[in-house]
């Protein structure tokens, strides 16, 4: 195992501007060493262009806004090593705000956020594409909510809440067959 340690060299000619150069270049170098520093998040918009490409598995995370649990799972299961590999290497992964109110398009139909709060008292907090994809569990939704896709876009399973690093690992071992 090789490890690269970042370090910054001057010398008394140097102006600050060359250091700054330098400090990003050395960044740069790090982080192509390392192409399992973070997931590959891609909008659904490139889902879409790759999918044609090369179809394989999907993650979708479905979060929201000051979600306390959507923010540790992010903070400990999204950022181990073990996770991105498996997630870059086997599926695309989608972020996706499920309380948004802007148009989403997926497989060709235009989802949104509006049901009325007489039809659905539920309505105030989720978008209609969270609710096709997500499946309540014990008559609930929770957050983070993961949906993992088909190669052909179709729903397999969606799994609530916030998932340990090992718990997030199985699963996604699991369903990579």
């Amino acid at each position: 195992m090789v490890f690269i340690l970042p370090f910054v060299v001057v010398s008394c000619n140097e102006n600050t501007t060359n250091q700054v150069k330098k400090e990003a270049d050395l960044k740069q170098i790090i982080q192509s060493n390392n192409a399992y520093s973070a997931i590959k998040w891609i909008s659904l918009e490139e889902l879409e262009v790759k999918m044609k490409k090369s179809p394989r598995k999907v993650i979708l995370l479905f979060t929201k806004k000051g979600c306390p649990y959507c923010k540790e799972m992010k903070e400990t299961t999204l950022i181990d090593p073990h996770v991105i590999k498996l997630i870059n290497d086997n599926y695309y992964a989608v972020t996706l705000d499920g309380k948004s109110k802007e148009a989403i398009t997926f497989k060709g139909v235009t989802y949104i956020n509006d049901a009325s709060i007489e039809e659905d008292p539920k309505s105030t907090w989720r978008h209609n594409l969270f609710a096709k994809l997500v499946e309540p569990y014990n008559g609930g939704y929770y957050w983070p909510s993961t949906v993992i896709l088909d190669n052909n876009l179709d729903l397999i399973k969606s799994i609530p809440g916030s998932q340990k690093p090992s718990q997030f690992k199985r699963m996604l071992m699991n369903y990579m067959r």
